[in-house]
């Protein structure tokens, strides 16, 4: 979890993440932090390969564009669930920050909620070909 992102869930008022290992990473330390939260300076592809020593291998990454760029630069994202929430705020931060490196991914499913959330799934495309976006092709039958 990027610092930005733990400092705004950790106002909440409950902690989402009860009972999960929740590592924020950030080179400041947490003070008072919610139990299972530790801090981590490391390369991300230092701290990927430890904690993907853990459990089942997964890592579910939570935080903003350049965090998110980080572990792009390193080809470590295999699967991008995105929520879009359908508020019209105008103007805003970018999703990835400019220069990121944006490797392809494939729609694997999209899910409605009746909050008007919706939900996509994406799964890294492996392929050899060049890396560069492809034009969105018209679904045979509808997603949703």
């Amino acid at each position: 979890m990027g610092r930005r992102t733990f400092d705004q869930v950790a106002a909440f008022d409950s902690w989402p993440y009860e009972g999960k290992r929740v590592v924020v990473l950030s080179g400041r330390p947490i003070e008072d932090g919610p139990e299972g939260v530790s801090v981590s300076a490391e390369p991300v592809e230092t701290l990927t390969a430890r904690l993907r020593a853990f459990d089942d291998g997964d890592i579910w990454l939570c935080g903003g564009g350049d965090v998110i760029a980080q572990f792009f630069r390193h080809d470590l994202i295999d699967r991008l669930e995105l929520f879009l929430i359908p508020v019209m705020l105008g103007e805003g931060v970018a999703l990835f920050p400019e220069g990121t490196w944006r490797p392809l991914f494939t729609l694997q499913g999209a899910q409605a909620y009746d909050s008007g959330v919706a939900g996509l799934s994406y799964l890294r495309a492996r392929d050899e070909g060049p890396r560069i976006a492809r034009p969105i092709e018209e679904p045979d039958e509808p997603i949703i």
